[in-house]
């Protein structure tokens, strides 16, 4: 409903160490099994089991007699369920756990009003993850509320006049503040597999390596070579690499003519290292901030360094937006969108992502504190 900065959820690891197998081993404690029945099952639908990162674990056959699943793995993981294309459900598993999941096809209808169309149920860390959801029963509750009524706004009202649209907006935002507050407290009051997948996957921004250095201290040592536990560890060594007064981690891509170009060759300036892509609305309407930037001190030290996130077959994209946006400084991309290797080493979900750089290479500013007019005013402070 709202224009915002595309926020894409970022890579973490690649999962290891469980393999799958299909209705042909008993159930023992060395493995979890999942016994579905799915209702209104259409011929030729195939169920997708997949990883955390959407990698394909293995497909399913499913009828209307449902199925049955058996796999290893040594310590909780996160999978995902795809029917076909659409994802339908997430879900915790053990081995020891014996699963039930249930889910009627028709429901896909509803796909994009719900999170999860599954009833699940067994397991652990799947049970500690039920009651969890349970306490954020009234929020999307609050939610499919607000969103009838936002529905209804769009028909009566006007969307684009924002006095007429401010009520839906407020009442938007402060439901989506209450079940921050939940998973916050959550986090604060449970030291379990649950709290350390929140970390990983809805705050993933919100604390600092020395906030997230404090909060491992306080989980049970049982945790401590868990997946989710060593996640977030490497969370805290990729912000720690990142933390202001910090090198900024060299790197090289090729420019706009396939020649490779490494950031360290830009010491001796001041540097803005700007993460962007052409296909980004709030990166083009940031250009012409970043360009008044260039245009006013580049000659007292000051330079740019665009790394773009286009992906594979957009690099005419890349150039057109290049020309377009009038952006004379230097441009680098893989051409890989968010498999770009930068992603990860500079903890990036969201674009436009800039980081500003002294002479010797460190990091004296970064992300919102950079956008706008503020880059102009902590360049002023710098070169005025």
């Amino acid at each position: 409903m709202k224009t915002r900065v595309i926020i894409i959820a970022i890579i973490l690891i690649t999962i290891a160490g469980y393999f799958v197998i299909k209705e042909t081993q008993t159930f023992n404690n060395n493995s979890f099994t999942i016994v579905g029945e799915f209702k209104n099952v259409k011929q030729g639908q195939i169920l997708y089991l997949k990883d955390i990162n959407g990698q394909t674990i293995d497909s399913i056959d499913i009828d209307d007699q449902g199925f049955k699943y058996l796999g290893n793995t040594p310590s909780p993981k996160y999978f995902q369920l795809f029917l076909g294309r659409s994802m339908i459900g997430s879900f915790f598993a053990e081995n020891g756990d014996k699963l039930m999941i249930k889910f009627d096809v028709n429901s896909l209808k509803d796909y994009h009003k719900n999170q999860q169309m599954l009833d699940i149920q067994g397991g652990r860390v799947q049970s500690l993850y039920n009651e969890y959801s349970t306490g954020l029963t009234p929020f999307i509750e609050q939610d499919k509320r607000n969103n009838e009524m936002w529905e209804k706004f769009k028909k009566e009202g006007n969307i684009r006049n924002p006095v007429e649209r401010a009520p839906y907006d407020s009442i938007f935002k402060l439901n989506r503040q209450k079940k921050l507050e939940y998973m916050q407290n959550y986090i604060n009051e449970n030291k379990n597999y649950v709290s350390l997948f929140l970390i990983i996957s809805r705050f993933r921004f919100k604390y600092n390596a020395s906030e997230l250095e404090m909060i491992l201290k306080e989980y049970p040592t049982s945790l401590i070579n868990s997946e989710f536990y060593k996640r977030v560890e490497e969370m805290t060594t990729i912000k720690k690499r990142i933390q202001i007064g910090q090198v900024a981690p060299d790197f090289e891509k090729p420019d706009i003519n396939g020649k490779p170009v490494k950031l360290s060759s830009f010491r001796g300036k001041y540097l803005l290292l700007d993460f962007w892509a052409s296909w980004c609305g709030p990166c083009r309407q940031e250009n012409l901030w970043v360009l008044k930037a260039y245009n006013k001190y580049k000659d007292q030290g000051f330079d740019v360094l665009g790394v773009s996130y286009d992906f594979p077959g957009q690099k005419n994209a890349w150039l057109k937006a290049i020309k377009e946006d009038n952006l004379p400084w230097t441009h680098v991309s893989s051409l890989k969108g968010w498999s770009d290797t930068t992603a990860k080493l500079y903890d990036i979900s969201g674009i436009p992502s800039p980081f500003l750089l002294d002479p010797e290479g460190r990091i004296i500013a970064k992300g919102y504190d950079l956008r706008e007019d503020k880059l102009l005013k902590t360049l002023e402070s710098l070169f005025e």
